[in-house]
């Protein structure tokens, strides 16, 4: 099935449609980007996804890739229902601004123990701490592997990486609320639209065109499994079986 779908992934037709497709996205991207930064205090949130609603089916329609320019306008849409529309109403509320800095809700936190519905910490995090938010999943990755080790060398070292990984979370965590305190609301802006709302709309829509390629590979290797024979080799083959089983009545006392 790899094969069969680096194949099709790499068929010329196909290049050009998931080319075409790239390009009108990126385009809406683009377009989307430099509207979203504009959203204002007072905004009208239903104003806001109409229009951005319409100009990407409009975009991907004139595309005419594989995908569906519905199924793309959907995936806008889901977002819109699970974050994006809550997010504007925020903005269009009290505009970009935070209502309070952030803090955790428990000793020892975590990111996820940190609160900020328009500004979550993980967007704060990739966005201005990325080696530090790798250097924590790593030392987790170690934490996980140690785990598995039962010998008393292997506990040791276990609790060493343990306290590493506590470490350079909490590390992480206070450097994303120092962040916090210092982020105007133009700060605010971008890291929403760049770091939040593009690149969730960016994946989502992506993943269609990902699920169009593996639905043509595993057509593909459906109809190379049914014409794997040609008609020559199963008239043969049937020739073959019957000849078996003339020859089984025959021994029976049948003939035919």
């Amino acid at each position: 099935m790899d094969q069969v779908g680096e194949r099709v992934a790499a068929e010329p037709s196909f290049c050009a449609a998931t080319q075409r497709f790239r390009t009108a996205f990126d385009a809406w991207l683009q377009w989307a980007e430099a509207d979203m930064m504009g959203v204002e205090r007072g905004a009208q949130p239903r104003k806001l996804i109409a229009r951005w609603a319409d100009r990407l089916l409009q975009t991907m329609r004139q595309a005419g890739a594989l995908v569906d320019a519905y199924n793309v306008y959907d995936c806008l849409l889901n977002h819109w229902t699970a974050t994006l529309q809550d997010d504007c109403y925020m903005v269009a509320n009290d505009g970009w601004t935070l209502p309070r800095t952030p803090a955790p809700t428990k000793r020892n936190p975590t990111l996820a123990d940190v609160v900020c519905d328009l500004l979550p910490p993980h967007v704060v995090a990739s966005a201005c701490f990325a080696p530090s938010l790798q250097a924590v999943a790593q030392a987790k990755e170690r934490v996980a592997a140690l785990e598995e080790q039962a010998d008393a060398a292997g506990r040791a070292a276990l609790k060493k990486a343990k306290a590493e990984h506590a470490r350079l979370q909490t590390e992480l965590v206070n450097n994303v609320l120092a962040r916090y305190a210092t982020l105007a609301p133009d700060d605010v802006r971008r890291l929403v639209v760049r770091h939040k709302w593009l690149p969730a709309i960016a994946a989502s829509v992506m993943a269609l065109m990902n699920d169009v390629a593996n639905a043509l590979a595993a057509r593909v290797q459906t109809l190379a499994h049914r014409y794997r024979h040609t008609l020559a080799e199963l008239e043969q083959n049937a020739l073959r079986h019957e000849a078996a089983v003339k020859h089984h009545l025959e021994e029976m006392g049948f003939e035919l």
